[in-house]
């Protein structure tokens, strides 16, 4: 069940939407659980309770508080990176400001169909690319982490190290078998030790790359073309 929040002050809007959503569900036989908010501060009311969405429409121009504030919160003080933002405006000159959100993708007034089908496909192609784990073996105990919970990967001597947002997991396997199996499909190398995940970039430049958590991560010198066309492949 994939449950889907839509945040707009405009009602007429909200039920277009939520159609749209339904259409896509009846068509391609999903399911899916979708809560409409009228307002950026009942959506947070109910996040704040630990109600979670995998994907959430969110309106930027709310008169009350906007959906950059609301992103803000989500990302910054509820720590929930997993869920993902579409943003829905009647602009383009959000880009700078919606950033430091993580937004997942846009959404232009007026609605077109065929293109939240298209970020729905894609939501959905990267669900279940998320949805894989890696497991491995650490201090001769079988574990096994989401994908999606790894920040990025490095080897130190023999041992592979593995960095989550709240532990690091050590096991002895190389860094080339793991990025060839398939949990690696979603990792890109910036280093010849280091391979960081695609979900948890959130800034690029051409010497290094930011993180969900904050960290800097340096790429280096032999990598920097590598990084930048697949970086450019997966905006496409």
């Amino acid at each position: 069940m994939l449950r889907i929040a839509i945040c707009d002050d405009d009602d007429r809007f909200c039920g277009e939407l939520e159609a749209c959503i339904l259409e896509y569900a009846k068509i391609y036989r999903e399911a899916f659980d979708v809560s409409v908010y009228y307002s950026g501060e009942d959506l947070l009311e109910d996040l704040k309770k630990d109600i979670r969405y995998e994907l959430i429409f969110l309106d930027i121009e709310m008169q009350e508080m906007n959906g950059i504030q609301v992103g803000m919160v989500l990302r910054k003080e509820l720590n929930q990176f997993l869920t993902q933002i579409v943003y829905v405006t009647a602009f383009e000159c959000y880009a700078k400001d919606l950033f430091q959100n993580q937004p997942f993708d846009f959404l232009l007034k007026p609605l077109v169909r065929d293109k939240v089908f298209s970020v729905l496909k894609e939501y959905q192609y990267r669900y279940d690319r998320a949805n894989v784990f890696f497991e491995f073996v650490s201090h001769k105990n079988q574990n096994k982490v989401a994908v999606n919970e790894i920040l990025y990967i490095n080897s130190s001597g023999r041992k592979l190290l593995i960095h989550t947002r709240f532990e690091v997991y050590e096991t002895y396997e190389k860094l080339s078998d793991f990025l060839q199996s398939s949990s690696g499909s979603s990792f890109i190398q910036i280093h010849k030790s280091f391979a960081v995940n695609l979900d948890h970039i959130i800034g690029y430049h051409y010497d290094y790359l930011r993180i969900s958590d904050g960290e800097r991560l340096d790429i280096s010198r032999s990598f920097r073309q590598q990084v930048r066309e697949r970086l450019l492949e997966e905006a496409i």
